[in-house]
């Protein structure tokens, strides 16, 4: 009888300790892991084939930004891991043909610190 109270006694002891290691520790950055970077997009003034963005609430180390303009004409930029810090001016080029309408935008990369990956879209009307 002590045999088998000992061997359940140290059952219960191995699956508690086992369920409370395994606890989800939701500290500052939780919030990004959520929730892609949001970004504004923006045009020079008076020159719509000059565009800029901006990363508005994190740190960021960018891959690439794939541009679609309103006569479905893609292009690509490519960053190659470049850092930017939250509110850092993102100059995307000023090779655009300038087509007045609704411009689409994917940003490509990794959060600063713990450098997850995101995939996010903007829209924009030039």
């Amino acid at each position: 009888m002590n045999r088998e109270f000992f061997t359940g006694t140290l059952g219960i002891m191995i699956l508690f300790l086992s369920f409370s290691g395994c606890r989800k520790d939701d500290g500052p950055d939780a919030f990004n892991l959520i929730f892609p970077p949001a970004f504004s997009v923006y045009h020079a003034e008076g020159n719509i084939g000059h565009i800029f963005a901006r990363c508005l609430d994190q740190d960021i180390i960018l891959d690439t930004v794939e541009v679609t303009d309103p006569i479905n004409q893609k292009y690509t930029r490519f960053f190659n891991g470049q850092k930017f810090n939250a509110g850092d001016e993102i100059d995307l080029g000023d090779t655009f043909v300038p087509s007045p309408g609704r411009w689409t935008f994917i940003f490509r990369g990794r959060r600063q610190p713990d450098l997850s990956s995101f995939d996010t879209y903007k829209e924009a009307e030039f």
